[in-house]
């Protein structure tokens, strides 16, 4: 069907004008742009940018149009909007594919540099998206076994001290003054100068796949933190915030720029990357984004020094067993968990991209599942980053985990009364010598002690957590001379039923204010929780990093990153504190409920005693 054009309701629109001006009509105004000040240049630019610079005036100041005029303008914008409209979408479709096609570029040249430098990862799919959890992350490609290579990294492929002294431009610095940097230190100090070279870097396929903004709590602002409802976690972000910036001036600007002037400074003008042109590599911005990384994805405790590990540093965390170890490229370990010999990596027929330091041969970094661990083909391979909580995992990763066995809550005791000072004064006079004296002790710094861990997977009440309560309770039943008759009985054990039931009572009772005060209750997040991880799988699932091209605009957005993977980690956080407290509670309920048993048994013997004593009584009288 034909379609009128834009240009023809431009003419019928002239012409209208033309027939139902009063004035002499004049084609001047149409050439008179010159003419006009900056502001209404820039009124017209807004208003009518369609027109591409032979706007028509404002239409305040285009009191003679009427009103079909007017309409007809804007029947013609729309169906030039229309076109407008998918031009724009268009081009946003554009650039995501463009980006999305780069990162693919990255992610190729990256496992290219491995492979051309003799790392081994033929076991594994990375980045996958066919995870459990629909994150990204590595999968097997075949069975690995537990003790067999996932993967290996040959050393000089890795970020470490060793390679910050060897470095050409920096190394000297730390040799000889190696009593002032430690070996986080030189780490953080390299990571900065690499990223200064951009392309020119040896390490650039790898540093080129790193999240700009890297997944921590201090990546989160206010709104964000304030998910988390946990005033206590707040504050830690804040002040690991100020250490950073403290660290940064004693290390970089007191040390660095004030000792080196000409070697800390800009970046060379002749940088290939346009980002790390001119540009300063010892800023405060990239000193943050080196400390947040080596936070993250560093290994070392294993190792003999903190170091970065490409590859290894992408897959997810799970509570499973792995292990690490850098050893001579002519050991492995086959299948069955035996050393075996094997022919040192050859790299023939291969790209090879520059090797900073080739004179000896390279140890290899290797990762593997241990112990019962073990995976199949087509499952998920994880590594463990340590025994951690909740708040540790956000604090240096930027997620929780739901199920996390390692998860434990610091229950604090506002609102309960302190013990009075007569008392606090006897609990640490309780014994002196011997066991039961340090017990005593023990127990006297636990009934002093703000607040107490509820670790999760719990059988039982915590026993110091029993004895501050049983401390408190007996504040207002018993006198000075009281306790410090019955001593190390009175906290070990009440005399009676009554009183642990009484302590049992008020614990609950704390431990039920607890949950009532957060702002959300179990179910609640339990309902926003189910929302978030619906909404979160699409067709490339959740990312848990934040992918470069996600970078811009996200420092506006709720949370200086991906607000939902941040709202849903916050939301994972908290309903965990809250299962552990209420897992807690039940323990309590189910003392309670013996204690209980026990007192209605005790009564009843009670009452059979003194019916029986009463019937005796009267069996001799008679």
């Amino acid at each position: 069907m034909h379609r009128t054009s834009s240009s023809s309701y431009l003419v019928l629109a002239l012409l209208l004008l033309l027939a139902t001006s009063s004035e002499p009509f004049s084609f001047g105004w149409l050439f008179s742009r010159n003419k006009l000040s900056k502001k209404q240049q820039a009124q017209n630019d807004y208003c009518y940018p369609w027109l591409e610079g032979k706007k028509l005036v404002n239409a305040r100041q285009s009191h003679e149009q009427s009103v079909d005029d007017v309409l007809l303008m804007c029947h013609d914008r729309i169906s030039v909007g229309d076109k407008e409209m998918k031009m724009t979408e268009h081009r946003v479709n554009s650039n995501m594919d463009n980006e999305e096609d780069e990162e693919k570029r990255r992610i190729n040249r990256f496992l290219t540099w491995l492979r051309a430098h003799g790392a081994r990862c033929d076991k594994i799919e990375w980045p996958s998206y066919a995870t459990g959890s629909q994150i990204r992350g590595a999968v097997a490609l075949d069975d690995i076994n537990s003790n067999e290579d996932m993967v290996s990294i040959p050393e000089p492929l890795l970020l470490t001290p060793d390679v910050a002294l060897k470095d050409p431009d920096i190394g000297k610095v730390f040799e000889d003054n190696l009593e002032d940097f430690s070996d986080e230190d030189m780490l953080l100090i390299l990571l900065m100068h690499e990223r200064g070279k951009g392309e020119t870097s040896f390490f650039y396929p790898y540093l080129a796949t790193l999240p700009r903004l890297p997944d921590t709590l201090l990546n989160w602002n206010e709104e964000g933190l304030s998910w988390l409802q946990d005033e206590g976690l707040s504050l830690e972000v804040f002040l690991r915030e100020s250490q950073l910036t403290a660290h940064y001036t004693r290390l970089v600007e007191e040390k660095l720029k004030a000792g080196w002037p000409g070697l800390f400074g800009e970046a060379p003008d002749d940088a290939s990357d346009s980002e790390s042109k001119g540009a300063d590599p010892y800023s405060l911005e990239n000193f943050r984004f080196a400390w947040l990384t080596i936070q993250a994805r560093a290994f070392g405790r294993r190792l003999p020094y903190s170091a970065l590990i490409p590859l290894c540093d992408s897959f997810n965390h799970a509570n499973v067993a792995v292990t690490y170890r850098l050893e001579p490229a002519s050991v492995a370990l086959n299948r069955e968990g035996g050393r075996q010999r094997e022919e040192d990596v050859r790299l023939e027929g291969q790209i090879l991209f520059p090797c900073p330091d080739s004179r000896s041969p390279p140890r290899v970094f290797h990762l593997s599942p241990s112990g019962s661990n073990r995976y199949k083909k087509g499952e998920e391979v994880f590594t463990s980053y340590g025994r951690r909580t909740n708040a540790e995992l956000l604090l240096f990763y930027g997620f929780a985990l739901l199920d996390n066995e390692h998860e434990s809550v610091a229950l604090s005791m506002p609102g309960i009364p302190s013990p009075p000072s007569w008392f606090q004064a006897s609990l640490s006079a309780l014994g002196t010598a011997g066991s039961v004296g340090g017990r005593a002790r023990s127990m006297a710094e636990d009934v002093l002690r703000p607040s107490h861990l509820l670790f999760a997977g719990a059988t039982e009440v915590p026993s110091e957590l029993v004895a501050y309560f049983r401390a408190l309770t007996a504040c207002c039943s018993m006198n000075e001379k009281d306790v410090v008759e019955q001593k190390l009985d009175y906290m070990q054990h009440f005399p009676c039923s009554r009183h642990e039931r009484d302590a049992f009572s008020t614990l609950g009772a704390h431990m039920s204010a607890s949950l009532a005060a957060f702002p959300t209750s179990i179910e609640e997040d339990e309902v926003e929780l189910l929302a978030s991880l619906a909404a979160s799988k699409g067709s490339e699932g959740k990312r848990r990093e934040v992918e470069p091209w996600e970078n811009k605009g996200i420092r506006d957005a709720g949370v200086k990153g991906e607000n939902a993977s941040c709202r849903l980690a916050a939301l994972t956080y908290r309903l965990t504190r809250k299962r552990v407290i209420k897992h807690h509670l039940e323990l309590v309920d189910k003392r309670l409920a013996a204690l209980n048993a026990t007192l209605r048994m005790e009564r009843s013997q009670e009452t059979a005693f003194v019916v029986t004593e009463n019937a005796s009584e009267r069996k001799k009288k008679k």
